[in-house]
């Protein structure tokens, strides 16, 4: 992921600046599960993800691409 943007503020989360880099490793194929890893200006954050947020994240991901 590359550019420089300004991070979405919203009430309650935590804002640990840009992400520098990001990576996903598949944990199992059935069902489909993984890691998505982004290195911040915080430190590295890992998140656990679903075949159903991954489709979720792709759409958002196609938008922001496109505008």
């Amino acid at each position: 992921m590359s550019g420089d943007s300004t991070p979405a503020v919203h009430p309650g989360t935590n804002t640990v600046g840009k992400i520098r880099a990001s990576s996903i490793l598949t944990k199992s194929k059935e069902p489909l599960t993984g890691i998505i890893e982004l290195r911040t200006d915080g430190g590295p954050i890992e998140l656990t993800i679903d075949e159903d947020a991954a489709l979720a994240l792709r759409t958002d991901l196609k938008r922001f691409l496109t505008q």
